[in-house]
């Protein structure tokens, strides 16, 4: 199961502010800093509350203090709006925000040190949100290296920084380092109950991984114990409770455990309404995620009333022409296509595009997602040959990315095989099939349940080609995988 690279990015955001959440401002001592921190309060308390003006206009009254103040001070202004920019997707004001921020700290070293690992980190997160993994793997190892040449290894800091190098690893499709960072985050974490909010932040991040590699009773295992320590140590009405529980109900829908997923999101949806009330950005995830469910599982009517809601909400918080508002738009012409609406499903598509064209450069994996979204609506009409050029279109853009977006190439080309299968080009489909099982294989490896499905229709493919005997190599590989995940020997 693929989730929307939107709603995954805000899961990973919000793991990542839990961690830095915990860096605490100096004790205000004159009459300028403490109106300065007064003002850094309350904009990241409107932030978190998702009323993104409020928050810059305390961010900006919290500038004007900085006249009378250090420039270190205006660096953590600078910082803190650089997160409200990105959150709103205005990546090129995050990055200066950022960077100049990132140019102060590094002015007063060693006491800035904190600060600089903590905005080397945000800046490392905005350039993985643009797919700009070299110049987010070279942020980071500059402040890894400065952290570690002051304090070593083993401190929050680097802890901090590792959890970041992790996400990269895996942008790069190298799951052997990032499992690597965030085993030894982890380690440095500890047992520490300071650590302990920190430590649930990257288990969550582990356990996304996990999800996004199909080894789903990992995930699961990782995120209880994440959900664990969130309700051990938060009340019962705290905000990162919910995320949490949302989390969790994301891992056991993707296992197939449907109805406990769907009851950890409802609650998900009731805490986030007590919390921010009924039309928050927090509540609209936990909705679409919702209606993702139910449309798959055929309530249509029930999915079209999460859509609705969560779209509402959107369009009030961030406007029309958000990527968040494109990813609703994409899941209602994705359900509408199931139900055969066809005309609906042609309009929501091609007014995501518009919105995503806005927002993203043309060959973006954003962009690619809907080529293959239309593939998939022609398909349903069996119209197989226009419905391979879409898929192929997406291919050429997704198959450009590392990682988790090559296995959503493959899925593409998994529809190709089965366009052409349906027009009886059997040699093209096992053509299309096998370059599939090359990316899965790349990404997973060769014994994830993922692949068992593909080599299944390659094999039918190649019996139908009269390539029995590759067929039949075929076959036992997907028998092979099955016992493995079984345990059989």
């Amino acid at each position: 199961m693929f989730y929307r690279s939107s709603t995954k990015a805000l899961l990973l955001l919000v793991a990542l502010l839990l961690i830095l959440a915990q860096i605490s401002a100096a004790p205000a001592s004159s009459a300028p800093e403490k109106r300065w921190l007064r003002e850094i309060q309350l904009g990241r308390q409107a932030l978190s509350e998702t009323h993104y003006s409020a928050a810059i206009g305390h961010y900006q009254t919290a500038m004007a203090e900085t006249v009378h103040l250090t420039e270190v001070h205006r660096a953590e202004v600078l910082g803190d709006i650089g997160v409200v920019y990105r959150t709103t997707f205005q990546y090129a004001k995050a990055e200066k925000n950022f960077s100049d921020a990132i140019e102060i700290f590094e002015r007063h070293q060693p006491q800035s040190l904190g600060d600089l690992a903590a905005t080397s980190a945000n800046l490392a997160q905005t350039y993985l949100l643009e797919r700009k993994v070299a110049p987010a793997e070279v942020i980071l190892q500059a402040a890894k290296r400065a952290v570690e040449k002051r304090y070593g290894r083993h401190n929050f800091w680097f802890a901090n920084l590792l959890n970041m190098s992790a996400q990269v690893a895996q942008a790069k499709a190298d799951t052997c380092s990032a499992e690597a960072d965030f085993t030894e985050a982890l380690a440095i974490l500890g047992e520490d109950p300071s650590y302990a909010i920190s430590r649930a932040a990257v288990l969550t991040n582990v356990a996304l991984l996990h999800l996004n590699l199909h080894d789903y009773a990992a995930a699961e295992r990782e995120m209880t114990l994440s959900l664990k320590l969130y309700q051990a140590l938060l009340p019962p009405d705290h905000p990162d409770r919910a995320v949490a529980l949302g989390n969790m109900g994301l891992v056991l829908l993707a296992r197939g455990n449907t109805a406990k997923g769907v009851s950890l999101l409802k609650q998900s949806v009731r805490l986030n309404e007590q919390i921010f009330g009924l039309h928050s950005l927090q509540v609209s995830n936990a909705l679409e995620n919702l209606g993702i469910s139910a449309g798959k599982t055929g309530n249509y009517v029930v999915a079209e009333a999460y859509f609705l809601r969560a779209l509402r909400i959107r369009l009030d918080h961030v406007g029309r022409e958000s990527p968040l508002v494109a990813a609703i738009l994409i899941d209602e012409a994705i359900m509408d296509t199931g139900r055969s609406h066809f005309e609906n499903a042609d309009k929501l598509l091609a007014r995501a595009m518009a919105i995503q064209l806005k927002n993203f450069p043309p060959l973006d994996a954003e962009i690619g997602k809907i080529y293959r979204a239309r593939g998939q609506w022609l398909a349903a009409q069996g119209r197989w040959a226009e419905a391979i050029k879409a898929h192929q279109l997406a291919v050429d853009i997704l198959e450009r990315f590392a990682g988790v977006v090559r296995l959503e190439a493959a899925a593409a080309l998994d529809d190709i095989g089965q366009c052409y299968s349906y027009q009886g080009d059997h040699p093209s489909a096992v053509t299309a099939y096998q370059k599939s099982l090359d990316y899965k294989i790349a990404v997973l490896g060769r014994f994830n349940a993922e692949l068992v499905g593909t080599l299944s229709r390659a094999a039918q493919e190649l019996h139908a080609t009269g390539a029995h005997e590759k067929a039949r190599d075929y076959e036992t590989q997907a028998e092979q995988i099955v016992r493995a995940q079984r345990g059989d020997n």
